[in-house]
């Protein structure tokens, strides 16, 4: 018996002396589990941040491409240590920052060490344990169509100050100014769509109180020449004519279905859109014509801002016209056809986007005549029939296209130098372009209508991270 128990008392004293000396050990294997789960958790925050500093940069860039090295760098650690400081460190140091501008200018990196300070894995000597986070992110189009309907009245002769142009001068007048600005926006889009000119396509809708397209539709299903239809002599002999037919006397100037069917797209073979010629109770303008959607290939950039060049301030405002030709240019249906399909569309995850500008107030209205006519009122008075249509148009392109799951069309409204109308008009109007609005109202004067429109192409911009 006295030897057992004294055999308990060795054995006793052997284990305490071996749970003495693995005790640290023990510790620090099971503190172990925790510091690396607390260091992994840590390392999602960074993560987070860095596709924050890394997508921030990525914007700098997008906004500035000539922007240095240097400068993006020191901007982008900059911003990430005040989200590092802002998010209490998440238990890391930043052992390393390397930020990288892209040789193609269109993209970013952002490399970081982060450094996890241990708590118990210090008892074996493991101080510091390193995370190795990395972003890359970049900007192009996605695949964009695009319709600028763009405001060719005459009040767009008037120059910054409000003053008329008597010279019809593009460096006296607001028409010159919103051409700079167009012709910027296409470059822009040019530029960045990804060495992929058929991803994107722009048209062009210049309106006043009509439109005006290409005269070689005048034998198109959709459109009805019943109202401009002349008697034409074929054939004389001596001051005789000896047959007469019928023609169209037509230059590409087209008006408004009767019963409000202009706000729709279709049915055209029961109502088609009337052709209007110099019988219309209110003069023909000087209006360029619609340019259908056409890829940013250098032939289709060249005829684009050709079509820019050719427009001119001159008529009366009806903005739901020049709304509803953007919606048909955007469509993949008669009276323009080159939109994509509604298949392809949802496919390619493709954006239909209208730019809608205006420099005043909606004065002209559908007359209610078959012939397609307007009528306009004089100077600034508001004529709320039209404007109330355009927000019906609006209404229809926001919604929900259930072969698409996404909008018939977004929509970006400009209001130009429109400090000029009296308070309740400009209220007036200004709320309505906000209204209809998807992506944003904008306004805009002389001075920065370019930088508008500049901004308007980055929002189109697609910012992604791809690491």
């Amino acid at each position: 018996m006295n030897v057992l128990r004294k055999f308990l008392r060795n054995a006793k004293g052997n284990v305490s002396i071996l749970v003495a000396a693995t005790l640290p050990i023990l510790v620090a294997v099971a503190g172990g589990v925790l510091d690396y789960t607390v260091a992994i958790s840590g390392k999602a925050k960074l993560q987070s941040m860095v596709d924050s500093a890394t997508l921030y940069a990525t914007k700098l860039l997008k906004e500035n491409p000539d922007i240095t090295q240097d400068e993006i760098a020191n901007r982008a650690e900059d911003y990430l240590q005040s989200l590092y400081q802002a998010g209490g460190g998440t238990g890391f140091t930043l052992a390393s920052v390397a930020v990288e501008k892209a040789a193609d200018s269109n993209s970013v990196t952002v490399s970081v060490v982060g450094r996890y300070t241990t708590t118990f894995l210090k008892l074996i000597s493991i101080n510091h344990m390193d995370f190795p986070v990395r972003s890359a992110a970049s900007f192009n189009y996605p695949p964009l169509e695009v319709a600028l309907v763009l405001d060719n009245t005459g009040s767009m002769n008037f120059d910054e100050n409000g003053n008329w142009c008597y010279s019809y001068s593009d460096d006296c007048n607001r028409m010159g100014k919103l051409k700079e600005a167009a012709r910027n926006f296409i470059t822009q889009l040019e530029a960045n769509s990804d060495g992929d000119p058929e991803s994107v396509k722009v048209g062009i809708v210049p309106y006043s109180h009509y439109v005006r397209i290409d005269n070689s539709f005048r034998d198109a299903p959709w459109l009805n020449t019943d109202y401009v239809q002349e008697w034409v002599c074929t054939s004389w002999w001596w001051r005789w004519c000896l047959n007469w037919e019928q023609q169209a006397n037509w230059d590409g100037f087209v008006g408004f279905r009767p019963n409000y069917l202009y706000e729709t797209d279709g049915s055209y073979s029961s109502e088609g859109v009337p052709a209007v010629n110099d019988n219309s109770p209110i003069w023909l303008p000087n209006l360029a014509r619609v340019m259908p959607l056409t890829s940013l290939t250098d032939d289709g950039k060249t005829a684009l801002l050709a079509r820019i060049d050719e427009m001119f301030p001159e008529g009366g405002t009806f903005i739901p016209g020049g709304l509803e030709w953007g919606a048909r240019i955007l469509s993949p249906f008669d009276p323009f056809a080159e939109g994509a399909t509604y298949a392809d569309t949802k496919d390619r995850k493709l954006r239909k986007v209208i730019v809608l500008m205006t420099d005043g107030i909606n004065t002209c209205s559908q007359d209610g005549s078959n012939e397609g006519y307007v009528q306009c009122k004089s100077g600034n008075n508001v004529d709320m029939d039209g404007l109330n249509s355009m927000e019906r148009i609006c209404n229809k392109l926001k919604a929900t296209n259930p072969e698409t799951g996404m909008r018939y069309a977004d929509i970006i409204t400009v209001g130009f130098d429109l400090s000029f109308l009296d308070a309740a008009s400009r209220d007036l109007v200004e709320e309505k372009l906000k209204g209809c609005a998807t992506l944003g109202y904008y306004s805009a004067d002389s001075s920065n209508i370019a930088d508008v429109f500049g901004r308007i192409g980055a929002k189109l911009a697609k910012l992604h991270l791809t690491e």
